[in-house]
């Protein structure tokens, strides 16, 4: 014979485990929609401060962007360029590079190593970076803007290099 009771009682603990994990699972969403929110502020408040020359700010806010975060690139992006408003080259090439390694595509930041390189005096390297911003098939006219200043760049090192190479043969 069936007893109800134990039936009933397991019935309302599969009931109880499932209630809890589904508000378990409500509030690891609510924690992880928090943790988006509060890294979106910091990117845009990051990308503000940037605008607004304040470099040693936007820093600060974007170092609050967390790893994992969908928009890491752009504020690494955002950070390393802070970083070569102040002059700090190499620390902006390590945070262009990790931004490089998480959006491999984005001429954005392949602009801006050029630049680092460029400013580090590392030419074949700065090169390497414009001619890879001119490979990209630009989607909006920023990035067809980047490619042109890329290609101006890369021009006007070419024509330092033919007189660099002009002035050794004469000596």
């Amino acid at each position: 014979m069936i007893n109800y009771r134990n039936l009933i009682a397991a019935g309302a603990a599969v009931a109880l485990l499932i209630a809890l994990a589904v508000m378990w699972l409500s509030g690891q969403s609510s924690d992880r929609q928090a943790a988006d929110q509060q890294a979106h502020a910091s990117l845009q408040s990051g990308i503000t401060l940037f605008q607004a020359k304040e470099y040693e700010q936007a820093i600060s806010e974007l170092e609050q962007v967390p790893a994992g975060y969908e928009h890491e690139a752009k504020a690494l992006y955002y950070e390393g360029s802070a970083y070569m408003m102040m002059g700090d080259y190499q620390t902006a090439v390590e945070r262009l590079e990790y931004a490089r390694a998480l959006a491999p595509a984005d001429p954005g930041i392949r602009y801006a190593l050029g630049v680092a390189a460029f400013k580090l005096g590392n030419i074949k390297l700065a090169k390497g970076y414009f001619a890879s911003v001119l490979e990209i098939n630009p989607m909006d006219e920023r990035e067809r803007q980047l490619q042109e200043q890329a290609r101006g760049l890369m021009d006007m090192m070419a024509q330092a290099e033919r007189q660099m190479a002009t002035q050794e043969d004469e000596q």
